[in-house]
């Protein structure tokens, strides 16, 4: 009597039989008959299980932007780690799930281990984002580069307009006409591409000089709403 698949076993494999030849061509030998003599060489058939786990690990670069990717973080909130079903043997085929703020490196593909040990890491760059200034004017502020969850720095020096009070910066959802009720917090993380525009505090009280208008005739009595007053850097 041939020993079958309940005295023998592979890791990852089901047993499929007896061969006398390590093609596995021709019929299963199931018994030797009673009386033969000599070697018998027979080879036990294996054939690869398609219910093998192996593991998805996601990594997520961390905010001080290191692209060693040992610095690379897991995080439960973001991807836990995830199982599927495979064949022994077999190369898994792995895409990166879409995740906000996050953009994937290439994945590198594994040999499915018969014993369940096989894990995919997948790793994950944070976006880029801009974060533009607009004191007033033609005058310009170095934007900056911000990464997913990161923040922006406030500028320093703030920036000045003559007789002008520099009140903060602002966001705007129509390109700087109406600004937000609240100063921009730099502790917010940011997610999108953000634009910031400086608010200002006109000057108010004594004028800084006049403005004379030549080549006119004024007919009548001069009032106040014929001087007209002109502040520095206005």
């Amino acid at each position: 009597t041939l020993p079958d698949s309940t005295k023998i076993s592979k890791t990852g494999y089901t047993f499929g039989g007896w061969y006398t030849n390590a093609s596995f061509t021709g019929e299963a030998v199931t018994s030797i008959q009673k009386g033969t003599t000599g070697i018998q060489n027979l080879y036990a058939k294996w054939n690869a299980r398609d219910d093998i786990k192996y593991y998805i690990y996601r990594y997520f670069q961390p905010l001080n932007g290191s692209t060693n990717l040992e610095d690379y973080q897991e995080d439960s909130t973001l991807a836990p780690h995830s199982y599927k079903i495979g064949t022994t043997g077999h190369t898994t085929n792995e895409t990166a799930d879409p995740i906000e703020g996050f953009e994937s490196q290439p994945v590198t593909q594994k040999t499915i281990a018969p014993d369940e040990s096989t894990i995919v890491k997948i790793y994950y760059d944070r976006i880029s984002y801009s974060v533009t200034f607009v004191p007033y004017g033609n005058n310009s502020i170095a934007s900056q580069t911000v990464l997913y969850q990161g923040t922006a720095t406030e500028p320093s020096p703030a920036p000045s307009r003559p007789s002008y009070t520099f009140e903060g910066w602002y966001i705007s959802t129509d390109g700087g006409t109406t600004l937000s009720n609240t100063t921009y917090a730099f502790t917010t993380s940011v997610t999108a591409d953000i634009t910031l525009y400086a608010k200002w505090t006109p000057p108010s009280g004594t004028p800084t000089g006049f403005v004379y208008v030549t080549g006119c005739t004024v007919t009548g009595a001069i009032t106040k709403s014929t001087i007209f007053t002109a502040y520095s850097g206005s």
